[in-house]
């Protein structure tokens, strides 16, 4: 069994073979579970317990690999999704292919996010930066407001005749 030191879990050639040294499928067949993914898995399971990943990390990985293997099934996954949308439909649509169907569409989905994923994170950093801003703001205005109400000079009431 290779060892954290022996495998560089990011190198190419950790795409191309698993845990095994056995050469994982021919990219030309459709990305599954049982391929390449299912190899990095098997590395990744032998890593000692103290090697840990940011998921920062982990995420542009994920990115990288589906770009690289997914990416140019994109045509063929999206009539597939379709075919089978029109089964479902109409009604026709048996318990196997809906999960075939579920397949597609995550496989679409980590297709979307391997190419707009990256503007989306850096979108979700501003929003989170803009959220911050904002209670910032609403706590300075309130404090302005106290510390307003504080020096005020207190003024009596008149009577009205």
């Amino acid at each position: 069994m290779p060892s954290a030191t022996q495998t560089n879990l990011f190198s190419e050639e950790s795409f191309e073979k698993g845990p095994s040294g056995q050469s994982s499928p021919s990219s030309s067949r459709p990305f599954t579970p049982e391929g390449k993914l299912r190899a990095e898995a098997e590395t990744l399971a032998v890593l000692p317990s103290s090697v840990g990943f940011e998921p920062s990390e982990v995420r542009e990985l994920n990115r990288r690999i589906t770009r690289t293997e997914l990416l140019p099934q994109r045509e063929d996954l999206a009539k597939k999704r379709a075919a089978l949308f029109e089964k479902r439909l109409d009604g026709t649509l048996t318990k196997s292919e809906q999960a075939v169907l579920r397949y597609v569409e995550w496989q679409l989905d980590r297709i979307e996010d391997a190419v707009i994923g990256e503007q989306l994170d850096v979108l979700s950093a501003i929003a989170d930066t803009n959220q911050v801003f904002s209670e910032r703001v609403g706590a300075w205005l309130e404090e302005i407001k106290d510390k307003m109400m504080l020096s005020r000079p207190k003024q009596k009431k008149r009577l009205k005749r």
